[in-house]
Parts: structure tokens; C-alpha cells; sequence
């Protein structure tokens, strides 16, 4: 008899730079930048004070932390208190290269960590990898299933003014309900509800953590908006990096099904990811001059954050075109602090024929690349 179980496995190769965080943060203060080779250096805090004590000068490293000292970064603060490169390097406990070269050092702010394990090194969770996955699967439904789309859609357009802005947030998180549902556990009259957690089939989707990722394979990218128009807008107001996956990085993913609840396959999850792939490009990508193409295959989807309200979100698959950048526009400032909303601009994408009016890109070793793009280079399924 054959297991319910089928085990597959998903190979992924990196497109672009993705960025996946820990929530963690490490301030200039804690980090030395090459600007000749243009690699970043992350100081282990309490080794170094470890060293600062050793040379009688851990009140002096406390008082630079706290910023009572007059140096600019930990460079200045190493070289006035004449510390060699011989003493601190045993303090160092990762280094990693910056994606865009030309970037001046004194103006960053802080670098965001990667999601990393118990032993430091990164790696992909994959609760990252099913969500992903799930927004790939709802949106290639409902371009499927137009007379559901056509039902959300004039839910969405009747919602009443007041209050509009908590509906629409409201109603982006509860699409899922019905692409997702099965009737796994009806009731005693034979009938289910959709949106219970127990009849979504998804729930047999199970989705494991990736393998350890070199440390090699890392680097520090920083944020940038390409406009409709093809400028660059950087990250001015609170310069950051990010601690990327470098791209032409592979990493393969483990997913078990239990075919008691869930009914997809590896050959049906490919489709449906080509289906979002070529509804974004048609309905978002093709709009935005001088985006930098994907150099993956028509499996491309986006992964992690920075990647941009379209491939995170159903819309683009409910409704196309004029209609669809209104409501996607009225969406995103339904997610924004009122102040914040003339500063991003959306009442205009609809103007502009495009919501949202940036693409979400980032760059490595000069190039420009979409943030987040990853494609399936391969694909195993077997039973467990």
C-alpha cells in the first residue's frame, strides 16, 4: 500500500539579492568597512571588550558604544587608541561584501541580519518558503476562477466609505478562504465552512528549513525604488543595508504532503507558479520602463522582504488593469499612517498606469536587480 505521504523537493537558484530578517540589527559602531576592497567587517561586541579589557581600555570602548566619544565610526576608534589590525581581527566573527561599491561608508546607519540558526550561519525557514508559495497558489486560482474574482471584486467596490481603509486591509488577509478550502471535516450536516483552519488543505503542505547557507554566499545590499520612469531612488532619510543571498546562490527546499488533506503535486505547483509569473510581468513589470529584467525561467517568484506589494499580495490576480491599480493603490494607503501618505504618492498611480509606481531593486556588483527573485532550477517527488 503507498504512503500518504509524498516528499518532494524544490531547488531554488537566486536571481537577485534575497533578503530574509532576524529582526536584529548591527550599528556602524560595531563594524569596520574596507572602502578599498569594499567588504564589511562585523566586530563580535564581547570578544572585543574581552580584548578592550585586556589592554586596560574597556572604559574608553564602553564610553564609543554609548557615543560619548569623538570618533567617527570604529575605525577612527581602533587607530586613535593605535589597536593594529594584528589585535582585532580575533575580535572579527564575519565578514561579508558590499553590493554596491560607491556607496559612502559615513552615511549608513545600520546593516539588518540575515535569519541565521543557533550556530550563526543563514538560512531560509520555511514558514518563508510556504507563504510564498500560498500567495503563488491563491493568485494563480483566482485568475482560474473568474466568477469568485468577479464576487471579491464587487465586495471590494461596495465597501462602504467609512471605515473603507480597515475593510480593505481586512479584506486582502481573507481572500485565501476560498482558493484554499476543502470539505475535509464537514460538519454533521454534511457542510463547511470556508476559512476554517481545519478545512484549508494547505494545512498538508508542510514545508521545511533549508540547509545551512555559506557565509560566503552572503552579501550587504541597500535599498532602491526604480520609478515609472526608470530613476533610482535611494534609501536617504535612514541609510541601511540589508544581508542579502548573493545571486547565482542555489538552495533546495524540503516539502512533505500528506495527501489525506492536501491534493497539490510538484507538477501542479509548477503551474501555477508560472501562471504568477507571467500575470505579474503582463499586469505589473511591463508597465515600469527600464525594469531590469529576470535572468531566471518562467518559475520566477520573489522571496523574502523588500520584495514589493505585487508579489505578495492577490490583487493583480482579482482584477487587470485601470481598475486593478486603483484598488491596489487604495489598498497600500489603507496600510499607511495618514501622514505618511502624500509622501508616497499612490493617489497617483493610477495617473502614473501603474500601482504601486516603484519597483522594489537593489544592486550587486553594479547591476541593478529586482529584490527577492529566485526560480526553480529543479525538482524531486517521491513517496515517504
Amino acid at each position: 500500500m503507498s504512503s500518504y505521504l509524498k516528499s518532494i523537493h524544490l531547488t531554488f537558484r537566486t536571481v537577485g539579492p534575497v533578503f530574509i530578517g532576524s529582526g536584529k540589527s548591527v550599528h556602524k559602531r560595531e563594524y569596520l568597512f574596507n572602502t578599498r576592497t569594499g567588504v564589511i567587517q562585523f566586530i563580535d561586541v564581547d570578544e572585543m571588550y574581552k580584548g578592550m579589557r585586556k589592554l586596560h581600555k574597556e572604559n574608553d570602548f564602553e564610553q564609543y558604544l554609548l557615543g560619548k566619544t569623538r570618533d567617527r565610526d570604529l575605525y577612527s576608534f581602533l587607530k586613535n587608541r593605535d589597536i593594529r589590525p594584528s589585535v582585532y581581527d580575533q575580535w572579527i566573527r564575519q565578514t561579508c561584501t558590499v553590493g554596491d561599491r560607491s556607496l559612502n561608508v559615513h552615511s549608513i546607519k545600520e546593516v539588518q541580519e540575515f535569519c541565521k540558526d543557533p550556530q550563526g550561519f543563514p538560512y531560509i525557514p520555511g514558514s518563508s518558503i510556504k507563504g510564498m508559495l500560498r500567495t503563488v497558489l491563491e493568485t494563480a486560482w483566482y485568475l482560474e476562477h473568474r466568477d469568485h474574482a468577479y464576487d471579491e471584486l464587487k465586495n471590494i467596490r461596495e465597501a462602504p466609505r467609512e471605515g473603507r481603509n480597515k475593510y480593505l486591509k481586512r479584506n486582502d488577509q481573507s481572500l485565501s478562504k476560498w482558493a484554499f478550502h476543502r470539505d475535509i471535516f464537514p460538519d454533521e450536516d454534511g457542510k463547511s465552512v470556508p476559512g476554517e483552519i481545519k478545512n484549508d488543505f494547505f494545512r498538508g503542505f508542510i514545508v521545511g528549513d533549508t540547509k545551512p547557507i555559506s557565509l560566503e554566499d552572503m552579501c550587504l545590499c541597500e535599498k532602491i525604488d526604480l520609478n515609472v520612469d526608470g530613476v533610482e531612488k535611494r534609501e536617504n532619510k535612514v541609510p541601511l543595508l540589508r544581508e542579502c543571498i548573493k545571486p547565482k546562490v542555489d538552495f533546495t527546499v524540503p516539502i512533505t504532503i500528506d495527501t489525506r488533506i492536501c491534493d497539490l503535486d510538484v507538477l501542479r505547483l509548477l503551474d501555477a507558479v508560472r501562471i504568477f509569473y507571467s500575470n505579474y510581468q503582463k499586469e505589473f513589470i511591463r508597465k515600469l520602463t527600464n525594469a531590469p529584467k529576470v535572468p531566471g525561467n518562467d518559475t520566477t517568484l520573489f522571496l523574502g522582504a523588500g520584495s514589493g506589494y505585487p508579489s505578495k499580495t492577490v490583487t493583480y490576480g482579482l482584477t487587470q488593469g485601470e481598475e486593478a491599480h486603483r484598488i491596489v493603490s487604495e489598498v497600500i494607503n489603507a496600510t499607511l499612517p495618514e501622514q505618511l501618505r502624500k509622501e508616497h504618492g499612490h493617489d497617483k498611480d493610477v495617473e502614473f498606469g501603474v500601482s504601486p509606481h516603484m519597483l522594489k531593486c537593489t544592486r550587486y556588483n553594479d547591476k541593478l536587480y529586482q529584490m527577492g527573485a529566485c526560480c526553480i532550477v529543479k525538482y524531486s517527488s517521491s513517496d515517504v
